[in-house]
């Protein structure tokens, strides 16, 4: 997704993203739409906009495939290299605003390397194909969704017995003279 500066005018231009199936990029994403403005300043571009792709995901308590669908705004921006250039070398204080910054060189600009982190980005941490995905059994790795297992998961690790026989011990009481 190349925009060819040169060819934006000054103010604001509209941007339709979109790519139909498969994108091949790990995480698998697939059918990548979105409505984005691109706001030109002198050498600064300011990419708004949202957003919607699908994504494949592996459950991270059953561990079976899933599609889900996302949503997620975007803002970006991009100045020429220029500035950056003539620091080379040299310190230089950055500001909050000079880190959001990303910078470019020549009349093309591949916002396609930015786009697919702001989808990575929007990638949970712990994917769940639903709210109530029951996991898979510890023991034997049955898929609890389908259906209990009967591995025997009333059986309990001997380690632990030593403080089954604390919870049955009754506390003493004082009496009171």
């Amino acid at each position: 997704m190349k925009i060819r500066v040169k060819e934006l005018r000054e103010g604001f231009n509209p941007y339709k993203v979109e790519r139909k199936g498969s994108i091949g990029d790990p995480p698998e994403f697939a059918d990548l739409s979105g409505d984005l403005v691109i706001e030109k300043c002198g050498t600064t571009l300011r990419v708004k906009g949202s957003l919607n792709f699908t994504a494949l995901q592996d459950c991270s308590r059953c561990l079976n495939d899933f599609e889900c669908s996302v949503s997620q705004p975007l803002e970006l921006f991009y100045r020429t290299g220029k500035l950056e250039d003539s620091l080379v070398g040299k310190e230089a204080e950055l500001t909050s605003d000079d880190l959001n910054v990303i910078a470019y060189k020549g009349n093309e600009l591949d916002i396609w390397p930015d786009i697919r982190e702001a989808m990575m980005l929007a990638m949970p941490m712990k994917p769940l194909c639903s709210e109530d995905c029951r996991g898979i059994c510890p023991t034997c790795g049955k898929d609890l969704n389908i259906g209990e297992c009967r591995c025997g998961q009333g059986s309990m690790d001997p380690r632990w017995e030593g403080l089954l026989n604390l919870s049955e011990k009754k506390p003493v009481s004082k009496k009171k003279k």
